[in-house]
């Protein structure tokens, strides 16, 4: 290989390895702040197979027995769907525009700050088979 061309592959290995992480809880920090947002938007715009597929098994459990009684069924997604129209728009709405910041993870588990219609919770998420799952639903 002629020395142009080692040192250019030895330029996009250096990057090639830059991007993996090495260690670094970024990655994951970035992955529990996108999975709280992605929850609170899919919740807030009545996406109900997005947000609980966010949700532990546990969570999507306690969150259908919480609301139940309201919305008329025990399916996580649906009950997602039906809390729109219960609630309306000022109980749903304000976590279409959540944000979530200051995420601290440790091993498996983290926990990220949601502000949404003013107020802020801290949730809470475990790492489950590689995903970030929240292990309750907010705000209820």
């Amino acid at each position: 290989m002629t020395r142009p061309a080692s040192r250019a592959v030895a330029i996009v290995l250096a990057i090639l390895a830059a991007g993996c992480g090495g260690g670094d809880d970024a990655p994951d920090s970035e992955q529990v702040t996108r999975a709280v947002s992605d929850y609170a938007h899919a919740f807030g715009s009545g996406d109900g197979d997005k947000a609980c597929a966010l949700l532990t098994p546990g969570a999507r459990d306690a969150f259908t027995s919480r609301v139940s009684s309201l919305v008329g069924t025990r399916d996580c997604a649906g009950a997602v769907d039906k809390l729109q129209t219960v609630a309306g728009p000022n109980g749903t709405g304000p976590f279409q525009d959540a944000t979530a910041s200051g995420a601290k993870v440790e091993g498996d588990t983290a926990t990220v700050t949601l502000k949404a219609g003013g107020a802020s919770e801290q949730v809470k998420l475990e790492k489950r088979d590689g995903d970030w799952l929240l292990t309750r639903a907010p705000g209820t």
